[in-house]
């Protein structure tokens, strides 16, 4: 697998784990070790991605940023921690962060 292949499957793997905990959050019957280990999925989708943003470009890190922030936006709006102005749906930041992520999986492979 070259770096770039490499770096993409990382940057999937987070993109999945954080999907995944978003899930776990917006279900109505979360117990508390859903929101524990969801909590643990989103810190670890952040450690990759700082591995991995460490051999993207400028822009790159930038779009990795942007989907970052709306992982986290979608975090605080279903864990209650969003302030008046910040509450974003979920699902449509999660929806956009997902595209985000697919251009950057493209701009990264054909770099």
């Amino acid at each position: 697998m070259s770096l770039k292949q490499n770096q993409v499957a990382q940057l999937d793997k987070a993109e999945a784990m954080v999907q995944d905990a978003i899930k776990k959050l917006l279900n109505p019957n979360a117990t508390a070790t859903d929101k524990a280990q969801a909590a643990q999925e989103i810190a670890e989708a952040g450690q990759i991605r700082q591995q991995v943003a460490q051999g993207l470009n400028p822009q790159q890190q930038q779009v990795l940023w942007q989907i970052g922030k709306l992982e986290w936006s979608a975090f605080q709006t279903v864990t209650g921690g969003a302030s008046f102005g910040q509450v974003l749906d979920p699902v449509k930041a999660m929806s956009q962060a997902a595209q985000l992520s697919q251009e950057l999986d493209n701009s990264i492979l054909s770099a």
